[in-house]
């Protein structure tokens, strides 16, 4: 069967002026590239190089070479959402930096393990009604955001079938660019360059924004829990400081906000938007990972 995603990857090494930290993204990258090929071999891979030398392209990828300035984050993806809305032949895009995989816990590898890929493809109406969605992430380092989860020890998760059922839990306005998958929506929707700035310096939570702008074009945003987001331990060739990183957020925040005469505290937004626009998504859907799902009939219901 042929692969209904294909993968876009947006990268950068990093300045010349720090050879060492430029190497360890390029190996970081190769690991990334290795790790999808054996994970999903029928997937095609498309990467946005941006100031690359020669040995660094790999074989068997495809590449857009960018000549001139360094793109922002957002304007690298909206790149390859342009060549993934022109190029008819896939339902999804996998979008992600040039670091990004997925990672299979040894706690627990039925669940972490289940290839989402052959699951868009063989099974495509498993995801109706889910018109983007991002692995697992919350913020937290280690463990223990998860694992309560797969236990069936957290109460919201005691009836999942971890093994055989995908859970999807709603996500308004959020999303880690570092991996997403987007359906080929009606409406092409791109980053908005507009919000990319504040006083000339490089907006945080462009990808939130995203996200908040395919939900408000009235598509389904989503947080698949099965799977687990792991980022290689380069540093960041865009984001600033950590501990200013919250900061420019909250900045990020009020431009939002203001966009869409939300309240302050993102915690009211999706209720806002419900209330202003009528969105509206379910907060949890679950369904089979393996075989077809087969929607509720009149006759079932009653």
């Amino acid at each position: 069967m042929t692969s209904n995603v294909k993968a876009h990857i947006i990268s950068y090494f990093g300045s010349r002026d720090y050879p060492e930290a430029r190497k360890v993204r390029v190996d970081n990258h190769r690991k990334q590239v290795e790790f999808w090929k054996e994970y999903y071999p029928d997937m095609q891979i498309k990467i946005l190089a941006q100031d690359y030398d020669d040995e660094d392209y790999i074989d068997g990828c495809s590449y857009i070479t960018h000549h001139g300035g360094l793109l922002t984050p957002g304007k690298a993806r909206n790149v390859l959402l342009q060549d993934f809305y022109n190029d008819e032949t896939y339902e999804w895009a996998l979008m992600m930096d040039n670091d990004a995989v997925l990672k299979i816990h040894p706690e627990f590898p039925n669940i972490t393990g289940m290839n989402i890929c052959e699951a868009l493809t063989n099974y495509p109406e498993n995801f109706d009604g889910i018109d983007l969605f991002m692995p697992h992430w919350d913020g937290r380092p280690g463990d223990g955001a998860f694992k309560d989860k797969y236990n069936n020890i957290d109460p919201k998760y005691q009836n999942i079938d971890w093994n055989n059922e995908m859970c999807f839990d709603r996500k308004f306005a959020s999303c880690k660019g570092t991996i997403f998958f987007l359906r080929r929506l009606d409406k092409k929707i791109y980053f908005n360059e507009e919000f990319m700035y504040i006083d000339g310096q490089l907006l945080v939570g462009e990808d939130d924004f995203f996200a908040l702008e395919v939900a408000m074009n009235g598509y389904k945003t989503y947080m698949l829990r099965n799977i687990i987001l792991k980022e290689f331990t380069s540093p960041s060739t865009h984001a600033g400081a950590q501990n200013t990183r919250k900061a420019e957020m909250l900045k990020g925040d009020d431009v939002f906000r203001k966009a869409y005469n939300f309240p302050e505290g993102r915690a009211k937004w999706y209720a806002s938007a419900g209330k202003q626009h009528g969105i509206y998504m379910d907060s949890r859907i679950v369904r089979p990972y393996n075989n077809k799902y087969e929607p509720a009939s009149l006759e079932d219901l009653f």
